[in-house]
């Protein structure tokens, strides 16, 4: 199978086929799975999680993906804009770079990021 495709005359680069709708992703015989859920211990966020399941390792290696909440005290959630958002990485860990885009495409997909409206994206708290 080709890792090439063209498009409109344009050869690129195949993206590996790893679903965006489902939470556990198998890539070059490794399975990771995306936990999310709303985070009202942390700051009223949602949150992301990416980490690496049938593993011989006992250290937490994941990547924490944090949006926060613009309304938080009314109704559902509404995303802060992406100069809000923090991506944390726990532990020592090597991670596929396909892997790691689609944990972030599966994010954009589920419209949680939220483009700036500024000119220039503003600096994030430091906590």
């Amino acid at each position: 199978m080709s890792t090439w495709s063209a498009s409109n005359g344009i050869c690129r680069p195949r993206r590996p086929q790893l679903p965006l709708t489902l939470d556990t992703w198998t890539f070059g015989g490794n399975r990771f799975k995306v936990d999310q859920f709303h985070d009202d211990d942390g700051g009223d966020s949602w949150d992301y999680e990416l980490y690496e399941i049938d593993t011989d390792s006992a250290a937490n290696n994941y990547i924490d993906g944090r949006l926060p909440d613009a309304l938080p005290e009314s109704g559902p959630f509404v995303p802060m804009p992406s100069d809000h958002v923090a991506l944390t990485v726990h532990g020592r860990w090597t991670l596929p770079w396909p892997v790691f885009r689609r944990f972030l495409d599966a994010i954009q997909a589920a419209g949680d990021i939220v483009e700036s409206t500024g000119a220039t994206p503003a600096l994030a708290d430091r906590p």
